[in-house]
Order: structure tokens, then C-alpha cells, then sequence
């Protein structure tokens, strides 16, 4: 349908018709940490980028950088 336009009723063939809006489909299953188990994941994260900024530095002292 073009905007603006309405679709005809299905059963009857009406251009009187009434949009209804319906959920499509099954409400959203919650993906990844939450609370607790989340922070913990990001200190994790944090620590592990922390080792690895650390091994470039050294790694720029030792070639003389």
C-alpha cells in the first residue's frame, strides 16, 4: 500500500476498516549479563586490557621507542 492508503478488509472487501495493532510475535528473552554477573565480566574486561595495554608498552621499551 501506498502511505497514507488503507488496505480493504480482507472479509468483505470495505475501504472502511479500522487499523488494530497486534504484537508480532513473542516478547524479547533477555540476552547477556545482568547485575552482578555483569560487573564482575567487565572488571574481568578491564583487567585484560589493562595486561595487554601494559605488554605494548613494554614491548615499545625494549625495541627503543
Amino acid at each position: 500500500m501506498r502511505v497514507g492508503e488503507t488496505a480493504p478488509c480482507p472479509e468483505c472487501g470495505s475501504a472502511e476498516v479500522e487499523r488494530r495493532f497486534s504484537p508480532i510475535g513473542e516478547p524479547r528473552v533477555p540476552v547477556g549479563l545482568h547485575g552482578k554477573a555483569a560487573a564482575e565480566s567487565n572488571a574481568r574486561r578491564r583487567e585484560r586490557e589493562a595486561k595487554r595495554q601494559e605488554g605494548f608498552r613494554e614491548d615499545r621499551k625494549r625495541r627503543g621507542r
